[in-house]
């Protein structure tokens, strides 16, 4: 070891630690650190402290499904928004049980390949602007 602290190119951030074991092993083979979260509550919190010490670092938020709408956790897009991170979803496909809503379900039932396809098309969350949908001017006249 040469004393230089080890820096990883990607963090992960999951509510769990099943979630969050779950992609480590799906990303086996990249440059990556893990943290969980006790809820989904502090991750905003637990990601901005994470920006902190890794700036350069890619930093992907892993989002529960709220299981009622299948939607992202509102706490998770917070949470990447916040540290100009990115938003991994897990993509159950059509059939998606009721009760599946996290990366450890996903992996359990599609496999540790489609975890990673999600935490790899893990899109930078943006934060909704007035822009992103402007209003029709004429048909408010």
């Amino acid at each position: 070891m040469s004393g230089t602290p080890w820096k990883p190119d990607m963090v992960v951030v999951g509510e769990g630690g099943t979630t969050t074991l779950a992609t480590l092993a799906a990303l086996r083979g990249h440059n990556t650190a893990a943290f969980m979260t006790s809820s989904n509550s502090n991750m905003p919190t637990v990601a901005k402290a994470i920006r902190a010490q890794y700036p350069g670092a890619r930093i992907i938020i892993l989002a529960d499904l709220v299981k009622a709408t299948g939607e992202p956790d509102p706490k998770a897009v917070e949470a990447a928004q916040a540290v100009n991170g990115s938003l991994a979803v897990p993509d159950f496909g059509p059939g998606r049980q009721h009760d599946d809503k996290d990366f450890n379900d996903l992996a359990r039932v599609r496999g540790p390949e489609t975890v990673k396809a999600c935490i790899e098309a893990a899109r930078t969350a943006q934060v909704a602007s007035i822009w992103d949908s402007p209003a029709d001017i004429a048909a408010m006249l």
